[in-house]
């Protein structure tokens, strides 16, 4: 039995002769091969050409240029010619770190030396050319009471290189570096490649240069150059802090047949389509100043300027805390009761703002009784707006809900603490779900453990301080305990501060969203941007506002911010401080 083979430009073609008794058939195939053979030499690269001849299948030896070994076909089979596609010749630029072409699943004997006799050329410079097939994006973090809202480029090259003491240091981690010293050059005493935090970190203030797959609630993200990775429309190509590898091929061919068929992988650690965004707002009550503004100026008065944000996110909690009713008397800017209800009319205001999700634990949703509580009901269900911790009856009222977006699972779970009693649901009547402890962390651990995200809010006790009582802390742990990834406070008209436990975020009080109170520190709430991946709680951002004209907020300007959080966060992180 004879083999012959060609090798020409990536494709093996080899020739399979039996003995056979005709040998005047061998004879005629003998020719038509030495033909066929000098024809490839003048198409191919000699370099390309290989003959293996073997005696029998026990013995038959292939040579190394034969990238994918044949198998013989059968016995009395006509001679074919076949075609095999082995692993594509590849060449890489030195700059391209090892551990890069490893995630990519090549190996250095995958590589060649010359890029002339490349199919594949891999590089890092022009990315702009060719199919992007790996992509790490890094993320610039400050601690969270660090109240930086973005850093440059240039500054960050510089804090990199620097060879002065300084009061800033960078922490990156050990399998980062390769790529970072690609974007910023070598390390310098100022930057810290550690597994575990930093020591130098307690004592000066740090950066932190992380991936996707370290991102915590403890380091909050910010923008570089003003590009914010977490934003829908980020643009990697425009980012700083993009590392990426481009393939093209040689000559006609497709770089993605070409990749797609050999069986290469692609890598990114930044997949938009699994993030998400969910934000959280404290107490709307279109009432009072805010509903006669709203009657004077128009339903959209309260979002004229916050109106774009409150739309940035996925989803968008509101927790409303009176009911919408027909019979609700003409709006006045102050009352001698404090019995709230709002015109349907005002529905309309989150309609426009695309409110993905109504919080119903208030404690003046009964103030016009049963009637115009499900007045209410049914213009939420019109209007196709979900709604939780509040209902029909107890156990509606007690249905957590259940949300997805981009693949991470969302469920809702809310109650009452404060009542009063009747404003709670019965087997009978509408209402707030009055809390069970025991039932809402039973329900917390059970949807934990079945792979959902839980955003769990409370319409606890108020005091006018911003270090909550000692009945909320313990139940706003004990909630961040059982695994709700985010606890909030919808009770708050004072502002309070936060909290982390287990890596779980706690605002004790969010303060008012759209509301008329004007008094110093009722007028200052925040807004709360939670961020997800992957099924993962990644990081929050706190955005401040300022109340005017009873009932429209506006963000705040940076002295207001700076002496806002300043204050909140003095009155923070209550659970590490008591529990030591």
């Amino acid at each position: 039995m004879l083999f012959y083979g060609l090798n020409c430009h990536g494709y093996n073609f080899t020739m399979v002769i039996y003995n056979d008794r005709n040998r005047t058939f061998q004879q005629f195939i003998f020719i038509f091969l030495i033909l066929f053979f000098f024809g490839g030499m003048v198409a191919c690269n000699p370099n390309d050409f290989a003959v293996v001849e073997s005696k029998s299948e026990e013995t038959q030896q292939y040579n190394s240029t034969v990238a994918t070994p044949m198998i013989p076909p059968k016995i009395n089979e006509q001679p074919t010619a076949k075609i095999s596609k082995p692993f594509p010749p590849i060449w890489a630029e030195k700059d391209i770190p090892s551990e890069a072409m490893d995630l990519l699943g090549i190996s250095k004997d995958n590589i060649h030396n010359t890029k002339k006799n490349s199919v594949i050329i891999l590089q890092v410079e022009n990315v702009e050319e060719g199919l992007i097939v790996f992509q790490k994006v890094f993320f610039v973090g400050v601690m969270l009471t660090d109240m930086r809202e973005s850093i440059s480029f240039q500054d960050l090259h510089k804090l990199w290189k620097s060879t002065d003491e300084t009061k800033e240091i960078i922490w990156i981690a050990p399998d980062d570096r390769p790529y970072l010293e690609h974007i910023f050059g070598p390390v310098s005493k100022m930057v810290k490649v550690r597994t575990q935090q930093p020591e130098e970190c307690n004592s000066n203030q740090c950066l932190r240069i992380l991936t996707m797959n370290n991102i915590e609630p403890e380091w909050r993200v910010i923008p570089v150059d003003g590009i914010d990775p977490f934003e829908t429309y980020f643009d990697l190509k425009a980012y700083p802090l993009g590392f990426m590898i481009s393939a093209v091929a040689q000559g006609d061919l497709n770089i993605e047949q070409v990749w797609s068929e050999s069986g290469l992988e692609l890598y990114n650690d930044f997949d938009r389509n699994k993030f998400a965004s969910v934000m959280m707002t404290g107490t709307t009550a279109l009432v009072r100043g805010t509903a006669f503004q709203m009657e004077k100026n128009g339903v959209l008065f309260p979002s004229e300027h916050i109106g774009d944000l409150l739309q940035s996110a996925d989803i968008t909690h509101i927790s409303n805390e009176v009911p919408f009713y027909t019979a609700c008397p003409a709006a006045v800017p102050l009352r001698k009761e404090m019995r709230f209800c709002s015109s349907p009319a005002y529905i309309e205001l989150f309609s426009e703002l695309d409110i993905d999700v109504i919080e119903l634990s208030g404690n003046h949703l009964l103030d016009w009784g049963p009637e115009a509580f499900e007045e209410t009901l049914i213009l939420y269900e019109k209007y196709g707006l979900p709604y939780y911790a509040g209902g029909k009856n107890v156990d509606e009222a007690e249905q957590p809900l259940i949300m997805e977006r981009q693949g991470n699972r969302f469920v809702f779970i809310g109650c009452n603490v404060a009542g009063p009693d009747n404003n709670w649901a019965t087997d009978t009547r509408p209402g707030a779900a009055r809390c069970d402890m025991e039932k809402i962390i039973n329900q917390i651990s059970q949807y934990k453990e079945d792979g959902y995200l839980p955003i769990v809010t409370f319409q606890h006790h108020e005091v006018d301080d911003f270090i909550p009582i000692k009945l909320l802390r313990e139940d706003f742990w004990a909630a961040a305990h059982a695994g709700a990834v985010v606890v909030s406070g919808s009770q708050a008209h004072f502002p309070q501060g936060f909290d982390l436990v287990d890596g779980n975020f706690i605002d004790y009080g969010v303060g008012n969203l759209f509301f008329d109170q004007m008094d110093n520190w009722y007028r200052k709430a925040t807004i709360d941007i939670h961020y997800f991946y992957g099924g993962r709680y990644i990081n929050t951002r706190l955005i401040p506002i300022i109340n005017e004209e009873y009932g429209q907020p506006r963000i705040m300007t940076e002295i207001e911010k700076e002496k806002f959080f300043t204050k909140l966060f003095a009155n923070s992180f209550l659970y590490a401080e008591m529990n030591q």
